[in-house]
C-alpha cells in the first residue's frame, strides 16, 4: 500500500520533532505556504507566517550564492538555533534549543 504524499509529510514532521533538543520544524512549499509543522517554536508568528518569512529568508540568501544549489542558512537566536534547508520544492526550517 502506497503511502499519501500528506502522510509521507506527517511522518517525516514528526521523525524531525522527536529529536534531541528539537523544538519545532516546519515545512512551505515553494511559494511560502505552509505545508506542515511540529512543536511550538514557530507558534508565536503562526505557522503560516512563520512559514512565509523563513522561506523569504531563504529564497533572499540562495540569490546570493546562485550557483550553489541547496543553501542552508542558519540563524542564531538567545534561545535556539534554526536550521533552513531548501531545493526547488520546499523549505524546511529546524529550531534547535540552545540549552543542551
Amino acid at each position: 500500500k502506497k503511502e499519501t504524499m500528506e502522510a509521507q509529510l506527517d511522518k517525516t514532521l514528526d521523525e524531525i520533532a522527536s529529536r534531541d533538543g528539537v523544538t519545532g520544524v516546519l515545512v512551505s512549499d515553494k511559494n511560502g505556504l505552509c505545508l506542515g509543522s511540529r512543536g511550538d517554536a514557530f507558534e508565536a508568528a503562526g505557522s503560516a507566517q512563520a512559514a512565509a518569512h523563513l522561506h523569504a529568508v531563504q529564497t533572499g540568501a540562495a540569490s546570493l550564492s546562485p550557483e550553489d544549489e541547496m543553501p542552508i542558512v542558519a540563524i542564531q537566536t538567545t534561545q535556539a538555533n534554526v536550521l533552513l534547508y531548501n531545493n526547488e520544492s520546499y523549505t524546511v526550517a529546524v529550531s534547535q534549543s540552545k540549552e543542551q
